[in-house]
C-alpha cells in the first residue's frame, strides 16, 4: 500500500506552495506565462495532508477557489475544520484517491461538483513516495485536471544526491520486515545507531561505505534532530528518490512540459563556478541540461514546475513585468551578508552591491526597474542575484503587483484587511495549542512559518516586558494551551527550569533576524 492510514502525517508550510511564489518563479523563470491577473482562478492539491498551504493560499486570494484532497479521512477532516475556524469559504476538501482523477473529474464521489480544470496542480511529497503505478496515474491526473497553460508544481527526492541516504533506508526496512512489518520508528532509530557504529566518528574506522558515502555520516546525525513523522515519511518502504530525465519524460508523455522551478536560484545554473557552468552548458539539449544540472550539484530534492502547453513571454511583456516587480527590504542583515549556501553551493554577492541593494530598498520599497537604474544595469541582469536574495528572505516580492500594474494595484485594503484578521485568528489558535504554523504576510501573500512558541513570544515582545517576564509569561501559555515545548533532540520538557531555559534560548535566536522580519512585514 502506496499511503498508510495507521498514523497521521506532519503538518507543514512551505513557501513554494504559494501561489505568489509559483508565480514568482514562472516570472524570473522567462520561460512560460502563467496569467493569474483576474484573480479568480481555481488550484487543486493532490495529497493536501493537512491542508495548511491550501488554507494560506485562500487568505492570500479570497476571490480564487482552492480544492484539496487526501487520502487520509483525519487529515481531511482536520483541514475542513481549521477552514471553518479560520472562516475562509473559497477552500474545500475531500477524502478521495488521486488515482480516481486519472482520466479527469470523478463522476461520483464528494469532488464530482468541483471544476474540470484547474491553472494549478501542486503535488508536494507525493511522486517520490509511492509506487509507479501511483506516480504514473498522479502525472496522468495533473495532466487531465489542468487548464491549457496551467502549471503543475511537483516536488520529489532525487539521485544522485540520495544515493549516500539510500543505506539508511534498506536497512531500516530490513530490520522492519524482521518484526513482521515494514519500516518503522524502532527499526529507522535502531538503523540509525548499526550505522553509526560502522562508520565511527571520523577517520579512525576506514569503513569502505564511509568511504564510498561520505555523505551518510553527517546525515545520520541530522536525523538526531528530525520528527519522527519526517522520518517515516523520509525513509519508509516505498519511498523512491527518482532521477530527472525518466521524470521528465514520463511528464511528457502526459503533455506535461517543464518549464523551471520553484527552487529560485537552480533557475540560474550560471551561478555556479565555471568549470560546472560550462560543463552543463555542453549537454546538447534541455532535457540534457537539466541532468547535467543535478549532477553536478548532487542534486538531493527538486521542485519542478510543469504546464499543459507553453506559452512563451514575449520579451515586452518579460521586461515590463519585471520592471514593475515591487521589492521590499526584509532583513538589515542583507548589507552584513557575504556567503549564500544553497542547494548548488555556496555563493557570493559582491558587498559593495548588497550595500547599494540595502541602501535603496532601506528608503522603501521599490520596483525592480528602479533597483536596476538606481544600480545602473538592466533588471534582467540582476535576476540571479535577486533569486539568491528572495530564497534567503533577505528581500520579498510580490508577483501580483507587478502583473495587475495599472488596473488592480496590489492588495486592497480590503484584502489586507482580511489578512489581518486571518493572522489574528491564526494566533488565538496557537494559544489554544491548535497548531497555527505560521503567519501570513499581506505584503508578500507568503506563509511565514513559525513555531506555536514563536509566535507567542513574537506577541509578548510587544509589551516591553524584561526578558524574565516574557518567557515566565510565554511558558504559561504553553501550558495553558496543552502544548509540549521540547528540546533541540525533539524530546519533550517537563521540568519548568528547563522550559523556561529553553525559552530563553529561543528569543536569543529568534529576536534578531527573525523578529526584525516579522516587525518589517508588520506582523509585529
Amino acid at each position: 500500500m502506496d499511503y498508510r492510514l495507521d498514523r497521521l502525517y506532519g503538518a507543514f508550510l512551505h513557501r513554494e506552495l504559494a501561489v505568489s511564489w509559483l508565480a514568482l518563479a514562472t516570472l524570473l523563470g522567462g520561460r512560460h506565462r502563467w496569467d493569474l491577473r483576474q484573480g479568480r482562478f481555481t488550484a487543486l492539491e493532490m495529497g493536501c495532508g493537512h491542508g495548511l498551504n491550501l488554507l494560506f493560499n485562500a487568505a492570500a486570494h479570497p476571490e480564487a477557489q482552492f480544492f484539496g484532497i487526501d487520502f487520509h479521512p483525519s487529515h481531511v477532516a482536520l483541514a475542513t475544520t481549521r477552514a471553518r475556524e479560520l472562516g475562509l469559504g473559497n477552500v474545500q476538501f475531500a477524502t478521495a484517491d488521486l488515482r480516481e482523477f486519472a482520466e479527469g473529474l470523478p463522476a461520483r464521489g464528494p469532488c464530482r461538483h468541483w471544476p474540470e480544470a484547474y491553472d494549478l496542480v501542486l503535488a508536494h511529497g507525493v511522486a517520490s513516495w509511492v509506487g509507479a503505478d501511483t506516480r504514473q496515474a498522479l502525472l496522468e491526473a495533473a495532466s487531465h485536471c489542468l487548464q491549457p497553460g496551467g502549471l503543475f508544481y511537483c516536488s520529489y527526492n532525487t539521485y544522485p544526491g540520495w544515493l549516500s541516504r539510500s543505506p539508511m533506508q534498506m536497512l531500516a526496512l530490513e530490520l522492519g520486515l524482521l518484526s513482521g512489518h515494514n519500516t518503522s520508528e524502532a527499526s529507522l532509530q535502531q538503523a540509525t545507531a548499526w550505522l553509526q557504529e560502522l562508520l565511527g566518528d571520523g577517520e579512525a574506522h576506514n569503513s569502505p561505505l564511509g568511504r564510498a558515502h561520505p555523505e551518510l555520516r553527517s546525515a545520520l546525525q541530522g536525523l538526531s534532530k528530525a520528527s519522527s513523522s519526517y522520518l517515516m515519511g523520509e525513509y519508509h518502504a516505498t519511498h523512491q528518490p527518482l532521477y530527472v530525465g525518466p521524470m521528465h519524460r514520463a511528464c511528457a508523455q502526459v503533455g506535461l512540459t517543464h518549464v523551471g522551478s520553484a527552487s529560485l536560484p537552480e533557475l540560474f545554473p550560471q551561478m555556479l563556478d565555471s568549470p560546472r557552468a560550462a560543463w552543463i552548458c555542453q549537454a546538447p539539449n534541455a532535457a540534457m541540461q537539466e541532468i547535467a544540472f543535478d549532477l553536478a550539484i548532487n542534486q538531493t530534492f527538486r521542485r519542478d514546475l510543469f504546464a499543459r502547453g507553453v506559452i512563451p513571454p514575449s520579451s515586452v511583456e518579460i521586461q515590463a513585468e519585471l520592471a514593475s516587480l515591487p521589492l521590499i527590504l526584509r532583513q538589515d542583515s542583507l548589507k552584513t551578508c557575504k556567503d549564500f549556501p544553497i542547494s548548488m553551493g555556496t555563493m557570493a554577492i559582491d558587498a559593495a552591491m548588497l550595500e547599494s541593494v540595502h541602501q535603496v530598498l532601506d528608503a522603501g520599497p521599490r520596483s525592480l526597474g528602479e533597483l536596476a537604474q538606481e544600480l545602473g544595469q538592466a533588471p534582467r541582469d540582476l535576476l540571479p542575484q535577486l533569486a539568491l536574495l528572495l530564497d534567503k528572505d533577505l528581500v520579498g516580492a510580490d508577483p501580483f503587483a507587478a502583473l495587475a500594474a495599472g488596473s488592480q494595484p496590489g492588495l486592497t485594503a480590503a484584502g489586507s484587511a482580511e489578512i489581518t484578521a486571518f493572522n489574528q485568528t491564526l494566533i488565538e489558535l496557537a494559544s489554544l495549542g491548535k497548531g497555527a504554523a505560521g503567519l501570513l504576510a499581506p505584503e508578500l501573500r507568503l506563509p511565514i512559518p513559525l513555531a506555536d512558541a514563536q509566535i507567542l513570544l513574537a506577541q509578548v515582545e510587544a509589551l516591553g516586558l524584561d526578558a524574565a517576564d516574557r518567557v515566565q509569561m510565554v511558558w504559561m501559555g504553553i501550558q495553558m494551551a496543552g502544548l509540549t515545548l521540547h528540546d533541540p533532540k525533539g524530546q519533550p520538557i517537563r521540568d519548568e527550569q528547563a522550559a523556561l531555559a529553553q525559552l530563553e534560548q529561543l528569543w536569543e535566536e529568534f529576536q534578531g533576524a527573525g523578529m526584525e522580519d516579522l516587525r518589517r512585514l508588520g506582523l509585529v
